[in-house]
């Protein structure tokens, strides 16, 4: 049975810019929607370990200069491993392995682009605070005004935004 122990991604040197006018820093966006996104549009190291056999196929994409080791003796070893007719790579041994690449690679398409700019809208958006499920005036004898927030509000802005669904091409399967 294969199992993916861990999977570790380095922090991008830099996102990719989108004409975005917002106080809301770029750089807490792009990692939110990239956790949704099996694509990375901006390079960095990821380093897989994975425990074989296995036809392995790279769950982000574009990747590049993959190296995969295996673990021989107390040591990783490098191997080369056989293509896989899906566009992975043939592990044929126990392992575990040790995969590193270099993942992510632009131009940022339009959808995501716009994703973007939906998921900074809605959090940015004071006339109806994000995730409000419940809005209450009352003018008796004072004003009072209540707000009821879901406490998942931000958990779920990727899909309350819309931004969820511009992304769906990319959307990572686990």
């Amino acid at each position: 049975m294969t199992e993916l122990h861990k999977e570790t991604e380095a922090i991008p040197t830099v996102y990719p810019v989108v004409n975005v006018t917002s106080d809301i820093s770029l750089d807490a966006i792009w990692p939110r929607l990239e956790m949704w996104c099996n694509v990375r549009w901006s390079p960095r190291e990821v380093i897989w370990v994975i425990e074989g056999p296995v036809e392995w196929v790279p769950p982000l994409t574009p990747y590049d200069n993959l190296r995969v080791e295996i673990w021989q003796s107390g040591a990783w070893v490098n191997v080369t491993p056989e293509p896989s007719p899906f566009g992975g790579y043939c592990l044929t041994k126990s392992g575990p392995y040790r995969v590193t690449a270099t993942v992510g690679a632009g131009p940022v398409p339009p959808a995501a682009e716009e994703a973007i700019k939906r998921l900074v809208a809605y959090l940015e958006d004071d006339s109806a605070p994000a995730g409000i499920t419940e809005y209450r005036v009352d003018m008796a004898e004072t004003i009072e005004e209540e707000i009821h927030r879901s406490p998942t509000h931000m958990a779920r802005s990727l899909q309350n935004s819309g931004a969820a669904d511009l992304l769906k091409p990319w959307k990572r399967r686990k």
